[in-house]
């Protein structure tokens, strides 16, 4: 994923898993969408 942020991907053949972990929001987040199918997204803002 990417260097500067904690992310997860879990790709099984149920379906693929986001996690964005404790990062603010930012494009990577589309950036990482458009590279990968992703299922499945979890967002953590605080």
């Amino acid at each position: 994923m990417d260097v500067r942020a904690v992310n997860y991907l879990f790709k099984t053949p149920g379906g693929n898993l986001y996690h964005s972990g404790d990062s603010h929001y930012s494009n990577y987040y589309a950036k990482h969408g458009n590279e990968h199918q992703i299922d499945v997204a979890l967002g953590s803002y605080g």
